[in-house]
């Protein structure tokens, strides 16, 4: 079971850093595409600061759920998950991206956006669901969430860093992607150690030959 997990999720995980890194590189090179029309400039084609875009705008909410889902669901799984690494890997998300919403409210205040008080309708689902699981179900399930969490997330943040025009907001991205990277790293080999660890059923009389 762990031989066949490995593979494909390093090969994943090699790719979506190769993409990034990427999308980081033609970012830093400017991004004329992403200035919405009529946008005040500071300089030709640079935008004035605090001038944000659609994409801007959706990036700080989506991003805000996301951490607001994260912190939500470390709380939950400091207190369920049953292994002490887990629980470990689960206090750290909950600093990580506590101080990654903080940074981020701070940004959203200067650029006068709005952020999301309160989970929303799938992610409060997720997270309910997350309540009800006990034992071994529990830790396997919040780690299968987490990896497609920071999976969604670094996609986010690459679409940032692609789409937006605040340069604050692309700084954010390109500052937190290292961060989320090494967080989904953590949780792919917390997934693949919980793997090893599962029994392995008995073989009986019928099945041996």
């Amino acid at each position: 079971m762990h031989s066949n997990i490995a593979p494909t999720r390093i090969a994943s995980l090699a790719a979506m850093l190769a993409s990034i890194v990427a999308i980081t590189a033609h970012a830093q090179g400017g991004n004329p595409a992403g200035v919405a029309p009529m946008t005040p400039e500071r300089a030709p084609g640079v935008p004035a600061l605090h001038t944000t875009n659609a994409s801007d705008r959706l990036f700080v909410q989506q991003a805000a759920i996301g951490g607001l889902s994260e912190v939500e669901n470390a709380r939950i799984a400091s207190k369920q998950a049953t292994a002490p690494e887990i629980r470990a890997f689960a206090e750290r998300m909950a600093a990580d991206h506590g101080k990654a919403n903080g940074d981020l409210a701070s940004l959203a205040d200067a650029d006068r956006i709005a952020l999301p008080s309160a989970l929303d309708p799938d992610h409060r689902v997720a997270a309910d669901d997350l309540r009800k699981r006990r034992g071994t179900d529990f830790d396997r399930t919040y780690l299968g969430q987490q990896i497609a969490a920071h999976q969604t997330t670094l996609h986010l943040l690459e679409w940032q860093l692609s789409a937006g025009q605040d340069d604050a907001l692309k700084d954010f991205a390109k500052k937190n992607i290292p961060v989320v990277l090494d967080h989904l790293s953590a949780a792919i080999t917390l997934q693949q150690q919980l793997a090893m660890q599962a029994p392995i059923e008995p073989r009986t009389a019928s099945t041996e030959r």
